[in-house]
C-alpha cells in the first residue's frame, strides 16, 4: 500500500557528465607570406612543429541519458592544453630568386610555450533505424598557439640567382630566432553516428567549417622584425573515431582525431618605430593529429 502511494522515483530524462583525458598532438602549425596579394606563390614558409606534445583535457556533457529513445538536445564544452615543451624543429624556407626558386633554409630547435584548443558543440540528437544515434549540431574552436624557436643552423644562397641545395654550408645560430603565435576562431557544422550496444560503442564524427579567422604574431629577434598577420576564409576539416566501453556510471575511450585547417590569408603589418605599416599578404594553417584516452563520469 505504502508502495503505491508513493511510487518508485523515475531516473531524469537528461544526464550531465564531466570526463578528464591525457593524451598527444601530433603535427604541424604553418606560417607563411606569399609574393603578392594576387599569387598564392610562397615567398616564406614556417613550419612549427608539435611532435610530439602531451596534452590533458577536462569537458562537460548535457545529454538525453538514453538516446535511442528518442529526439532530444545536446551539448558539450572540451578544454585541451598542451603540455609546455620542447616539440620538434622550426623550419623556415624563402623562395627569394629571380625565377622564383628557393634560396634559404634555416632549422631551429622549437619550444611550445601554449596549445590551447577550446570547443563548444550544441545540437540534437535521434535514433536512426532504432540501432543508431545520429548528431548534428553548430561547432566553435577557438585555439591559442605560441613558440618559441632558438639555436640551430641556416644555408643561404649568396646570389639570389643560384638554388638552395643540402650541400650549402651550415652555419651555426645561438640563442633566440623566432617567436610565433596565432589565435584561431573556427565556427562550422558536424554531425556524428554512434553505435550503442550493451557495454561497447563505437563513434564516427566529422566537422566541417568556412568560417576561419587567425589572428597571428612574428617575432624575428635576428634581426628586430615583428609582424601582425590577420587572416580568414579558408577551410576547416575534422574527422574523429571513438571506441568506448562502458560501465555503470563510467566511460573508458579511445579516441584519434585530425585537424586540418588551410587556405586563410589576409593582410600582414610590420611594426616600424611603433608604427603600422601594411606589408604583404600572409597566411596561415595546421596540420595534426589527436589521439588520447579519455575517463568519463556520468550523474
Amino acid at each position: 500500500m505504502l508502495f503505491s502511494l508513493f511510487p518508485a522515483r523515475s531516473e531524469p530524462l537528461y544526464s550531465v557528465s564531466t570526463s578528464a583525458s591525457f593524451g598527444a598532438f601530433y603535427g604541424q602549425i604553418e606560417e607563411i607570406v606569399y609574393k603578392s596579394g594576387d599569387s598564392r606563390d610562397y615567398l616564406s614558409q614556417l613550419l612549427w612543429d608539435m611532435k610530439t606534445l602531451l596534452f590533458w583535457s577536462v569537458s562537460m556533457n548535457f545529454e538525453r541519458r538514453t538516446p535511442l529513445d528518442g529526439f532530444g538536445f545536446f551539448t558539450e564544452a572540451v578544454l585541451k592544453y598542451g603540455v609546455n615543451a620542447d616539440s620538434g624543429v622550426m623550419e623556415d624556407r624563402d623562395w627569394q630568386g629571380t625565377h622564383g626558386q628557393l634560396t634559404n633554409y634555416s632549422c631551429h630547435w622549437n619550444y611550445t610555450q601554449n596549445a590551447l584548443i577550446l570547443n563548444i558543440d550544441a545540437g540534437v540528437s535521434f535514433p536512426l533505424f532504432k540501432t543508431f544515434v545520429l548528431k548534428t549540431y553548430g561547432t566553435v574552436l577557438f585555439a591559442d598557439f605560441s613558440f618559441e624557436s632558438r639555436d640551430g643552423y641556416y644555408q643561404y644562397v649568396t646570389s639570389y640567382t643560384d638554388t638552395w641545395n643540402e650541400t650549402i654550408p651550415k652555419r651555426s645560430h645561438t640563442g633566440p630566432a623566432i617567436n610565433y603565435k596565432q589565435l584561431w576562431f573556427i565556427g562550422g557544422i558536424g554531425a556524428s553516428l554512434t553505435l550503442p550496444l550493451d557495454y561497447f560503442q563505437i563513434n564516427i564524427t566529422f566537422n566541417a567549417s568556412p568560417l576561419v579567422f587567425c589572428a597571428a604574431h612574428d617575432t624575428h629577434r635576428t634581426y628586430g622584425g615583428e609582424y601582425y598577420d590577420y587572416v580568414q576564409n579558408g577551410f576547416f576539416l575534422e574527422p574523429k573515431a571513438e571506441v568506448r566501453f562502458l560501465i555503470p556510471r563510467f566511460t573508458l575511450a579511445f579516441f584519434y582525431s585530425y585537424k586540418y585547417a588551410a587556405g586563410a590569408f589576409g593582410p600582414t603589418y610590420r611594426k616600424v618605430n611603433g608604427y603600422y605599416f601594411e606589408s604583404g599578404v600572409a597566411g596561415a594553417g595546421f596540420s595534426f593529429i589527436e589521439a588520447g584516452l579519455t575517463i568519463k563520469v556520468m550523474w
